[in-house]
C-alpha cells in the first residue's frame, strides 16, 4: 500500500510527464508542481480523494497575498484538471459549484 507522500509523488511525476509532452514551460511546471508539493503537506487524504470543500479549507488557510492565493488555486485547477483528462478523478475538485451542482439545505418545511 502506498504511503501518503507516495501517492502525491507518484501522482505529481505523471502530472511532471504530461505537462512536458503538452509543451508547457518549465517554469509553469514548476511553479504547478511547488504549490501542488505544499497542498500535499497540508492535507491528509491522496490525491483523488480531494473534495471542493477540502480544497477551498485549504485555500482560505493560506495566509498570503491575494495574487499568491490565486496563484495556488490556479496551480490546483492546473493538476487537476490534468487530471479529469487523464481519468484521474470523476469530477475535478477545484471546479466552483454552480446553482445547478451547489446542494441547498432541506427547507424546514419539508423536514419530518
Amino acid at each position: 500500500m502506498y504511503t501518503h507522500d507516495e501517492q502525491w509523488r507518484d501522482a505529481i511525476d505523471a502530472y511532471t510527464t504530461a505537462a512536458k509532452t503538452a509543451g508547457y514551460a518549465p517554469a509553469t511546471i514548476a511553479q504547478v508542481v511547488k504549490h501542488v508539493q505544499r497542498f500535499s503537506r497540508w492535507t491528509s487524504r491522496a490525491p483523488w480523494k480531494v473534495d471542493y470543500e477540502h480544497y477551498r479549507a485549504w485555500l482560505e488557510s493560506l495566509t498570503a497575498s491575494r495574487l499568491t492565493v490565486l496563484q495556488h488555486r490556479t496551480s490546483l485547477r492546473s493538476f487537476y484538471r490534468w487530471a479529469m483528462s487523464a481519468g484521474r478523478v470523476l469530477e475535478d475538485p477545484t471546479a466552483e459549484p454552480t446553482f445547478v451542482t451547489k446542494r441547498l439545505p432541506v427547507p424546514a418545511a419539508w423536514e419530518e
